[in-house]
């Protein structure tokens, strides 16, 4: 009788722990894995890099896809030299220049970066390029850093490569009225579908072979065409100014294919400036 009561009373207590060693297992803590952190250039192609010594600065240089003749954002990183921690405050100019072989130098239209403190450090400006690099000449970004970690200023020049696009994207000519050159560039759409697409062009003038200065008061329209099919497409809206030199408005792609956007550019006045030119687009 004693050695059933004692296992009745060993029983129950086995059968419980043997229950809890099974609701342990079943509870076990995961760790904990962190999300995966972003990386703001991911996508982007290193165009360039270089350090300045001056201010303990090392710069990278990014861009969406290879540098090309025509409108190219460009993502400036700074890094504090020989490591990886970003600087993410900073006053950042940039200044194309393009070494001619025949001796003579020049610039192009320019966008500085404007935000100071970027979110991800990413400092953010454009470059139009108007002609390629190559048999002509060679092209170099200068970059001019003010660090605000130690506030030091200096500038590096880093070799870049420009090609020339499929289809032209900047086009220039001279004013009949004042004989300015005159730089006309396709920004959107840079990716163009069938319907109603934004048509973003920046408009320019040489004031001197160094500083190209934005337009501002340009009348522009276009006309979309299919030459291989004979026809255009309704609702397109002409580009109106909006800000440094940017005029914004709306093309109807109707199909894809090959599409020609005519364009005709003239003055505050109305008087025609030029219509002999032309974007081709093919998608």
């Amino acid at each position: 009788m004693k050695n059933l009561v004692k296992w009745a009373m060993v029983l129950p207590l086995s059968a419980a722990l043997i229950l809890s060693g099974c609701k342990k297992d079943e509870e076990e803590i995961v760790p904990f894995v962190p999300p995966p952190i972003d990386n703001p250039v991911e996508g982007l192609v290193l165009v360039g890099s270089g350090s300045i010594d001056e201010n303990e600065t090392d710069v990278r240089v990014y861009a969406e896809k290879d540098l090309f003749v025509g409108y190219n954002k460009l993502y400036v990183v700074l890094l504090e030299k020989g490591s990886t921690n970003q600087i993410s405050s900073a006053h950042v100019m940039l200044k194309p220049m393009m070494a001619m072989n025949s001796g003579m130098n020049h610039s192009c239209p320019t966008e500085n970066p404007e935000d100071q403190n970027p979110a991800e450090g990413l400092f953010v400006g454009a470059a139009i390029f108007i002609m390629p690099s190559g048999d002509m000449g060679n092209w170099t970004l200068n970059v001019t850093v003010h660090n605000h970690n130690n506030g030091l200023e200096g500038e590096v020049g880093i070799p870049i490569s420009v090609m020339n696009p499929p289809d032209t994207r900047v086009f220039s000519f001279k004013s009949p009225v004042d004989q300015k050159s005159i730089f006309i560039t396709m920004i959107e759409p840079s990716m163009p579908a069938v319907g109603m697409n934004d048509f973003i062009v920046a408009a320019h003038y040489r004031a001197d072979m160094m500083n190209f200065p934005p337009l501002e008061d340009l009348n522009i329209s276009f006309e979309p065409e299919m030459p291989t099919m004979g026809h255009g497409s309704p609702n397109n809206v002409n580009p109106v100014h909006t800000e440094n030199g940017h005029y914004q408005g709306v093309v109807n792609f109707t199909m894809d294919g090959f599409w020609r956007l005519n364009m005709f550019i003239a003055d505050q006045n109305d008087v025609i400036l030029d219509e002999t030119h032309y974007f081709d687009v093919n998608f």
